[in-house]
């Protein structure tokens, strides 16, 4: 406490907020630079007791680090003397003696692989391409190992390659074990191999196809899966061909072009609200797809198809009409369209109307609760509450007073 607050203050007067004056400021740190950096004495000893001596003999330093002796004895101390222990008296082991083990290398005649410190090798090339010929030996070992199909027994095969074998044994057994059988009872049990010539026999073929029967043309035989068999709701997205001069409408009769069917349907016309309805489209849009929903075969996703008005030959114009694809196949679509509904008010208070012939039932009133309903003037309101009688009127409030005379709309999904 004396070396840094000075001996002029008690601790009292520190705690107390006392300074000194800046002579004795200056005059204690002097003080204490002198405390810190004095020699300590021993009082009992005597002029010289602990003094350092800082004086030398020149000479025998000098002769005593001229010797060869000395210097051989610490040689191996440094990086550039000779790698071994040394015995008590200062003589190196011999390298190939004791239990010493060289870490740094070239102490057992062998290559080391760790970086070197200190001086480089002398043959600094020789080193250099073995490390690389032992590179080139690992690259080339890894290699084999992934892409050589000399060795088929210890190559592990993948998915794919192990699915491939899988199906080749299976069919060498199907061969070896239908060996023996005809082609006729082979094809009973196995069926018809690709590549084999059939023989169809085909009822109630109309006589005209016998008459104008041509060798020259083939004659496609198709059929349809069992899931294609099936009918439903189908979802389209459809757009009118742009050389096609009439617009479509919703619920009009269209025939469809879709695989090997052709059909006719009535389709309900749609778009997407943001993923939260389908909304009903009275027509289709210009240059725009759309979606449709009609009554018909179950097609698979991704099916292309076009459309015609049409079939007749003497139609005027371009015949196809629309064309589209195939989206879902989940036989049950919900399509909302927008309601409107009138009615009349037949009592009015200062913002509150009692509205009639809109609804037929209390039960309809309460499904449109809280709806948004507007006068022919432009007045806004909403749909309160059912009235008791008579049977469909309801109480609704308007930001300003309506006339008896206007009718008010309700908007509703």
């Amino acid at each position: 406490m004396a070396l840094v607050y000075g001996d002029e203050l008690s601790p009292e007067e520190i705690a107390a907020g006392k300074t000194r004056p800046s002579s004795a400021d200056a005059e204690s740190s002097q003080m204490a630079r002198d405390d810190f950096f004095r020699v300590q004495m021993d009082e009992n000893a005597g002029d010289e007791g602990d003094q350092v001596k800082l004086s030398a003999d020149v000479e025998t330093l000098k002769a005593k680090w001229d010797s060869e002796d000395m210097l051989d004895s610490i040689k191996n101390m440094f990086i550039s003397g000779p790698v071994g222990e040394v015995d008590a008296d200062g003589q190196a082991y011999e390298e190939t003696g004791g239990d010493f083990e060289d870490i740094e290398g070239g102490g057992n005649g062998e290559a080391d692989e760790v970086p070197y410190v200190g001086a480089p090798p002398t043959d600094n090339e020789t080193a250099r391409a073995q490390a690389l010929a032992k590179k080139k030996e690992a690259l080339k070992a890894k290699f084999d190992e992934q892409y050589d199909d000399s060795d088929d027994e210890g190559k592990k095969l993948d998915f794919y390659d192990e699915a491939k074998a899988e199906f080749a044994r299976q069919r060498q057994l199907n061969e070896a074990e239908f060996e023996g059988l005809d082609n006729e009872s082979r094809a009973q049990i196995e069926g018809y191999r690709s590549g084999s010539y059939v023989r169809l026999e085909i009822h109630n073929v109309p006589c005209e196809m016998v008459e104008h029967f041509d060798p020259t043309f083939p004659i496609i035989v198709g059929g349809l899966l069992a899931a294609e068999e099936r009918f439903g709701y189908v979802t389209v997205r459809i757009k009118r061909h742009r050389w096609f001069t009439k617009i479509l409408k919703t619920n009009d009769p269209i025939v469809f072009s879709l695989g090997w069917r052709r059909f006719q349907s009535m389709p309900i016309y749609h778009l997407d609200d943001h993923s939260i309805r389908n909304r009903m489209l009275k027509y289709t849009p210009e240059h725009m797809h759309c979606h449709a929903t009609f009554y018909g075969p179950v097609s698979a996703p991704n099916t292309g198809f076009c459309a015609f008005n049409s079939l007749s030959s003497e139609v005027p114009g371009f015949r196809v009409s629309a064309t589209g694809v195939v989206l879902d196949i989940d036989r049950s679509t919900k399509i909302v369209k927008k309601l409107k509904l009138t009615g009349a008010p037949y009592k009015i208070f200062k913002n509150t109307a009692f509205i009639k012939d809109m609804f037929n039932s209390a039960l309809e009133v309460a499904k449109f609760e809280g709806a948004n309903v507007r006068t022919v003037s432009g007045i806004r309101g909403q749909v309160k509450k059912a009235l008791g009688k008579p049977d469909g009127a309801y109480r609704a409030t308007f930001e300003d007073k309506i006339l008896m005379r206007g009718k008010s709309s309700a908007l509703g999904r």
